[in-house]
């Protein structure tokens, strides 16, 4: 794990995957407005971050075919992968920073 000390604008520019080696607490401040709304979201599927891919990868497969939308879907899917992959790994729920108003 890489501990923040004053370096959270630099951690900011860094990629997903950078920002996903910081510990639960730490990643506070460090997701983007986008990660952090995708987080929230996951509260309205039944099944999580399971169900809400399901649905970006059905989103997909609608017409009209729309290049922009379908590039920011899949890079949602990429998201959210991480995030779950993340949450399942330090067993922790993002959302509940998002309920202490801490993201």
């Amino acid at each position: 794990m890489v501990d923040i000390v004053s370096a959270d604008n630099q951690l900011k520019d860094l990629d997903l995957d950078a920002r996903l080696q910081v510990n639960p607490k730490d990643l506070v401040g460090i997701l983007s407005k986008n990660e952090k709304m995708l987080i929230s979201l996951k509260s309205l599927f039944a099944n999580g971050w399971d169900e809400m891919i399901e649905t970006l990868e059905g989103r997909l497969k609608t017409k009209p075919y729309i290049s922009s939308l379908a590039d920011r879907i899949k890079s949602d899917i990429i998201i959210v992968t991480k995030l779950r992959n993340y949450e399942l790994e330090h067993n922790v729920e993002l959302s509940t920073y998002l309920a202490d108003g801490k993201l």
